[in-house]
């Protein structure tokens, strides 16, 4: 198994998490995850929580002092704590292959880079819609799970156009960074892993130098369906200035990507649950 540093991200709720536990049942690695809650994410056995790591560890030009956290991810540069983050993180996967998911560390890429030279990386993108409704709603109601960048601070409060704009920029990021080092990239579709849960699992281990086809078949289990409802993405979608904004912004990425842009195609249902889930999650939004 090839000892280099695995770096998974992707925007924020686009399936980081199923890819980190795929690539995680792999024995021989040892994750580290953004996550609190361990218990969602049982591979990741560090007891440490990624985010805090770089909150406590750097500086940073934007924070957010009511939530405690940045306000925009990307630390100031600072040479010494780069270093020491790296043999932080070293100490801590001790002799197994060191594997960091974090969302947040797509804005993070140049100290990544400088952090860890020799270091692999995969991408997590996921449809469009799905993951700017699950942005959205965390945005409104925890302010979470933008991906925090200049570009996403300086936009109108619209939890449709903020979410929309992590979703694209979280790709051209990944465009830039896989156009310079195409060597250094992989990338997890979260529909190929549901459609091909043993295929994808296999094909994704092949690429980031993870033989063993025994994990293949438990991480293979991981991935599950369900059916979604887009009816909360709809009503924010109708109610918000900024739609053909948004549309616009999202149209090439789409057709990159075979993605549809059709949002009236979606599945939803108005029944009296969603239509008060949707005013209990989105508030003044609507």
């Amino acid at each position: 198994m090839s000892q280099r540093p695995l770096i998974i991200t992707g925007c924020p709720r686009s399936g980081t998490l199923l890819s980190a536990r795929v690539v995680g049942s792999a024995p021989g690695l040892f994750l580290v995850t953004e996550h609190s809650k361990k218990a969602i994410i049982p591979e990741d056995a560090s007891g440490v929580i990624d985010s805090h790591l770089w909150w406590q560890g750097f500086d940073f030009a934007h924070w957010d002092s009511a939530r405690a956290r940045p306000l925009v991810e990307t630390p100031l540069h600072d040479a010494p704590r780069i270093q020491k983050m790296r043999e932080m993180y070293l100490a801590m996967a001790g002799d197994k292959r060191l594997v960091i998911k974090n969302p947040s560390h797509l804005t993070r890429l140049d100290i990544l880079a400088e952090m860890f030279p020799d270091a692999a990386y995969l991408f997590c993108v996921r449809s469009p819609w799905h993951t700017i409704q699950s942005i959205a709603v965390k945005a409104v109601s925890k302010g979470s799970f933008l991906l925090r960048t200049e570009r996403n601070l300086a936009l109108p409060n619209d939890a449709l156009l903020k979410a929309a704009t992590s979703w694209v920029e979280s790709i051209e990021i990944f465009e830039a960074a896989r156009d310079a080092r195409p060597e250094n990239w992989a990338v997890s579709r979260y529909e190929d892993l549901l459609a091909d849960p043993a295929g994808e699992t296999r094909r994704l281990y092949n690429a980031l130098g993870i033989g063993d086809e025994a994990a293949v078949g438990r991480a293979a289990t991981l991935p599950q369906a369900r059916d979604n409802n887009y009816h909360l993405i709809k009503s924010l979608f109708r109610q918000s200035p900024h739609r053909d904004q948004v549309l616009e912004m999202m149209r090439p990425v789409c057709a990159r990507y075979d993605y549809s842009l059709d949002i009236d195609a979606l599945p939803s249902s108005a029944s009296a649950f969603h239509v008060n889930r949707v005013k209990k999650r989105l508030g003044r939004f609507l």
